[in-house]
């Protein structure tokens, strides 16, 4: 458990920036322009996917620990700009994806 927390620990401290996936390039592959850019759609769908099992599998781990507060007080939970921890807004006891 100690490696899983440093772990997160070190991730969350990246400064949080957006980032834009930028598809394979086909170009080796594929000679038909149409068929590299039906390929990048299909790599950006796989991508947004992809993100979308991460955030649920994520929620659900969230939401199957017994106590919430320990979720959102924890060193590595994310803060505003006033350093104070951002939790939901919702009042509910489950959170669910946005």
């Amino acid at each position: 458990m100690d490696l899983r927390s440093a772990n997160v620990l070190k991730l969350s401290t990246a400064p949080l920036t957006a980032t834009v996936e930028v598809p394979a390039d086909f170009s080796t592959l594929v000679k038909d322009v149409q068929m590299k850019t039906l390929l990048g759609g299909r790599w950006s769908e796989i991508t947004s996917c992809v993100i979308g099992l991460l955030e649920g599998l994520l929620l659900a781990r969230v939401n199957n620990h017994a106590i919430k507060s320990e979720i959102f007080t924890t060193g590595a939970a994310p803060k505003d700009e006033a350093g104070k921890t951002l939790h939901s807004k919702t009042g509910h006891s489950k959170l669910t994806l946005v």
